[in-house]
C-alpha cells in the first residue's frame, strides 16, 4: 500500500513537472511578446506600448524645449518677383500731414507683404456640337467628325492625371474623390468615372514602366524590399526595387526566390541593399541592413544573460561604425580614412560574431551573420552603397499607406495601376520632376496617339 502511495505521489511530481514547464515557456514567450518593441524588432514605433515609450525630460533650464532654440536663425519665405505676382496693390500714405504740411513720397524701396491665395476652381468645359446633313444631289448622308483632340470620355487629360494622383499618391479612397471634384471644382462623377480614369493612366504607363523594370536591372546598386498586400482578399506581395533613378515597385502574389530572380534578372551583377531575407542569397554582391541588425541585437541586449553579454558590446562598436560613416556621409574624411578606421571596427565586430556562435539565443543571429559576413561591409569599398536599407523602406511606406485606406486591389488591373502608379511617383520624385506635370504629358501624348514620356535617366541628379 505505501509502494502505490509513493508511485501515485511520483507520478503527480513529474506531472505538476511537466505543468511547470509549459507554464515557463508560456511566461517567456509572454515576456517577449512584452519586451518587443520598435527598437527591437520591425514593429512600427506607432505599436509600442504606452510602457516602452520614452518620457519627456522636464528642464528647468528651459535648453531642448519643444520648438526653436534660443540663437536659432530663422526662416522667412522669400519674395516671387515682380513678374510672378498677379496684382499689385500700392499703400500709399495720405498727401498732407497732420500739421498741414505736403507728404513727399518715397518710391525708391517699398515695403513688400506678398499674400497667396487659391481661387474657385471650375472645370474648363468644351463642348463638342457634331453636325448631320444630306447631299441635295444624291441624298446622301454625311455626319461631322470630333477633331482628334476631343477625349473619346468625359475626362480631359489633367483631370484624368489629378484622379491618379488623388487615388495612388495621396490615398484618397475613390468616393472621396468622387467629393473632393464636386467640392472644390464643381465637377460631379461617379465611383465608377473614377475608376476608368485609374485604368486609362494605368494603360499609358505600361510603356515607360516596362522601361523602367529593365533599367533597374542594370543599375549598379539597387535596394529590395517587400511588404504584404492583398489580391482579392488572399496574401501577396508588394515588391520595391530602388535604385538612384528609378523605383519601380511589383505587386506579386508570392514573396520567393523566383520573384527575386525576375524583379533584378537571373544575372543580375550590381550591389543589392536588403534585409536577410533568403529569397536573396543566389545574388553574388549583398549590403545587408544594419538598421535591421541593431533591431536584432536590441532584441538580444533586452532579453539578459549571456546574450546581453554579446550584444552590447557589439552595439558599443555599431556605434562608431556609423559616427565614422557619418562623418564620411558629410564630407569630413576621404574614401581612404573611412576604410582605415572602419578596418578595426569591423575586425572587433567579427570577432564577436565568431565566438557568439557559442553563446545561447545569440547562436543563431551569429551564424547566420558568419556565412554573410562579407554582406556586411559592401558601403565601404563601393560608392553610392549605403549601410542599411532605410531609403527603400521609407519609398516602400508609400505603398503602406496605401494599403490602410483600400482593402488592396481585386485582379491583375488594379495591381497594374497600383505599381505604376506607385512607380512614376516613386521616379519623378527620385528624379525630381513633378510627377503631375509628367502625368499630364503622359495623358495628352496618348489622346494624340504620340508615344509616351520616358521615365528612363541616363545620369543621377
Amino acid at each position: 500500500m505505501q509502494a502505490s502511495v509513493i508511485a501515485a505521489r511520483d507520478a503527480e511530481i513529474v506531472r505538476l513537472n511537466g505543468v511547470i514547464v509549459g507554464l515557463n515557456k508560456k511566461i517567456a514567450k509572454l515576456e517577449a511578446r512584452l519586451n518587443t518593441n520598435s527598437s527591437n524588432s520591425s514593429k512600427p514605433p506607432s505599436t509600442d506600448p504606452p510602457w516602452n515609450k520614452p518620457k519627456e525630460k522636464s528642464n528647468s533650464s528651459g535648453i531642448g524645449k519643444k520648438g526653436a532654440q534660443q540663437g536659432h536663425a530663422g526662416v522667412a519665405r522669400e519674395l516671387l518677383p515682380a513678374e510672378e505676382v498677379n496684382e499689385v496693390i500700392q499703400c500709399k500714405p495720405c498727401d498732407t500731414c497732420v500739421c498741414g504740411g505736403i507728404m513727399v513720397l518715397d518710391e525708391s524701396d517699398p515695403e513688400r507683404k506678398q499674400v497667396f491665395e487659391i481661387p474657385h476652381i471650375r472645370p474648363h468645359i468644351t463642348e463638342y456640337q457634331i453636325f448631320s446633313g444630306e447631299c441635295s444631289c444624291c441624298g446622301a448622308k454625311m455626319r461631322g467628325e470630333l477633331p482628334s483632340e476631343a477625349p473619346s470620355g468625359m475626362l480631359g487629360p489633367n483631370v484624368q492625371a489629378t484622379i491618379a494622383l488623388l487615388t495612388g499618391k495621396y490615398h484618397l479612397s475613390k468616393r472621396d474623390v468622387q467629393e473632393l471634384f464636386s467640392d472644390y471644382f464643381g465637377l460631379s462623377i461617379c465611383v465608377g468615372t473614377v475608376c476608368n480614369a485609374e485604368q486609362q493612366v494605368s494603360a499609358a504607363l505600361e510603356t515607360p514602366y516596362k522601361e523602367l523594370v529593365a533599367a533597374v536591372k542594370e543599375e549598379a546598386v539597387v535596394a529590395a524590399d517587400e511588404t504584404g498586400h492583398k489580391i482579392a482578399g488572399k496574401q501577396g506581395w508588394m515588391w520595391l526595387a530602388l535604385s538612384s533613378l528609378y523605383a519601380v515597385f511589383f505587386a506579386r502574389a508570392s514573396r520567393s526566390k523566383k520573384v527575386a530572380q525576375e524583379i533584378l534578372g537571373m544575372r543580375f551583377s550590381g550591389i543589392l541593399i536588403s534585409d536577410r531575407y533568403n529569397g536573396y542569397l543566389w545574388v553574388s554582391r549583398r549590403q545587408l541592413c544594419w538598421a535591421h541588425l541593431i533591431r536584432d541585437l536590441n532584441k538580444l541586449a533586452d532579453s539578459g544573460g549571456l546574450a546581453a553579454q554579446f550584444a552590447c558590446p557589439v552595439l558599443i562598436y555599431v556605434q562608431k561604425m556609423f559616427s565614422v560613416w557619418h562623418r564620411y556621409r558629410d564630407g569630413e574624411i576621404d574614401r581612404a580614412q573611412l576604410k582605415a578606421e572602419m578596418q578595426p571596427i569591423r575586425i572587433a565586430i567579427e570577432n564577436r560574431l565568431e565566438h557568439g556562435q557559442a553563446v545561447p539565443l545569440a547562436d543563431v543571429l551569429c551564424k547566420s551573420l558568419w556565412h554573410l559576413k562579407a554582406a556586411l561591409w559592401a558601403f565601404i569599398d563601393y560608392e553610392g552603397v549605403e549601410p542599411t536599407n532605410n531609403d527603400a523602406e521609407r519609398t516602400v511606406r508609400q505603398y503602406v499607406i496605401w494599403r490602410k485606406t483600400s482593402f488592396g486591389t481585386q485582379g491583375e488591373k488594379g495591381n497594374q495601376f497600383v505599381e505604376r502608379i506607385l512607380t512614376s511617383v516613386g521616379t519623378c520624385k527620385r528624379q525630381k520632376r513633378g510627377v503631375f506635370d509628367y502625368l499630364s504629358k503622359l495623358m495628352t501624348a496618348r489622346l494624340h496617339g504620340l508615344p509616351a514620356p520616358s521615365l528612363l535617366q541616363k545620369t543621377a541628379i
